[in-house]
């Protein structure tokens, strides 16, 4: 997928054009993350708030779709996202051939869930 001369991939650019938008919440300060490419991951502002987010992708041999949230420090292992992070939600798109949604989660309900670390 080829981003946008907005520098939005394509599932951010129909977030904000479908839901965010219509909603008075601004996006701004889209920071794309090169490492993430295939999942389209990106930093953005929306009303003050920081968001990480992530395409899923259809996986060829189980049912549903799959993320991976993790970060990298150089040239270090990835780690999970840490709760003093500059992070306030994570925005995961999910779509096939004929839907398109959103999950956004907060960071305190990841790290509760233990996807986020202290």
């Amino acid at each position: 997928m080829q981003n946008s001369p907005t520098g939005m991939n394509p599932d951010l650019l129909a977030a904000r054009n479908l839901a965010y938008t219509p909603s008075k919440l601004m996006v701004t300060h889209v920071v794309n993350e090169p490492e993430s490419v295939e999942y389209n991951a990106c930093t953005f502002e929306m009303n003050n708030k920081i968001i990480k987010f992530r395409t899923a992708k259809i996986t060829p041999t189980k049912i549903g779709q799959f993320v991976t949230l993790w970060k990298r420090s150089g040239n270090s292992p990835i780690v999970p996202y840490d709760l003093a992070d500059s992070v306030d939600f994570f925005a995961v798109s999910v779509r096939n051939a004929h839907h398109f949604g959103q999950f956004v989660f907060p960071k305190k309900v990841l790290y509760e869930k233990g996807f986020v670390s202290k």
